[in-house]
């Protein structure tokens, strides 16, 4: 009976406030129920899975092959003309939705568990440049890593590894600008934590791979074991 109550006012209390400040979904916008705080079964049953995770030599590795030393790569979903991804991408990074990021990367762990990507040593998200993330207000990888940390009991280091130049945007670069515009950009702190580790590298999208791989060579240099990439979206480059 005691539990009737507390799950009784429970509800009520969360109708009072959904009536109030309305929950909806982060892919379609509309009002979420109690058990839905994120994304509304709809959208998450729609969201398009790469399963690259199952798939040696997939599509992303291939785009990095012979460009740096990376194990393995995988993407949660492809963003690619798909309406509820890019929604979910643009809540996460300029609307600060710092849930649905914990969120996509309990749901990616999930996804992981059995795979090699679960036995990793460090999670590590691409860090922003100082200028950036506090104009910003956060790093839009560091939720997404904090999923992937809880999903797959893996350790998060995100003080290691800074961003040392404040490189312009990549977004309305062409392939070839893109790589010059990340030359040199990342650098490493305590060299010792990445030693003989196998590291996992996150970022929100990978398009060309050029600022992972940027990054990448900055952290190869303290001889880690290897290094994987994990995104939540793959785009076409």
């Amino acid at each position: 009976m005691k539990k009737r109550k507390i799950s009784f006012f429970r509800r009520l209390y969360y109708d009072i406030i959904n009536l109030l400040f309305p929950i909806v979904c982060a892919g379609c916008g509309r009002k979420l129920f109690f058990r839905h705080e994120v994304l509304c079964i709809t959208c998450e049953h729609a969201l398009p899975k790469t399963n690259y995770h199952r798939m040696p030599w997939n599509p992303i590795e291939k785009k990095l092959v012979g460009r740096c030393e990376i194990h393995r790569a995988s993407a949660l979903y492809f963003s690619e003309k798909n309406a509820i991804v890019r929604s979910l991408l643009y809540s996460l990074k300029y609307k600060r939705n710092e849930i649905l990021g914990r969120h996509l990367g309990l749901l990616f762990a999930r996804e992981l568990k059995e795979s090699i990507f679960a036995q990793y040593d460090l999670i590590i998200p691409v860090p922003l440049h100082p200028s950036k993330q506090r104009m910003r207000g956060f790093n839009q990888c560091q939720p997404f890593a904090e999923g992937l940390s809880e999903g797959l009991g893996i350790e998060i280091n995100n003080y290691s590894v800074y961003r040392k130049i404040a490189n312009p945007s990549q977004t309305h670069l062409n392939r070839a600008d893109r790589w010059d515009n990340v030359a040199g950009i990342f650098d490493v702190r305590e060299n010792q934590n990445f030693r003989d580790r196998k590291i996992l590298l996150i970022d929100d999208v990978i398009t060309t791979g050029s600022t992972l791989e940027a990054c990448a060579e900055a952290i190869h240099q303290c001889k880690p074991k290897e290094i994987s990439i994990l995104t939540i979206a793959v785009a076409s480059s």
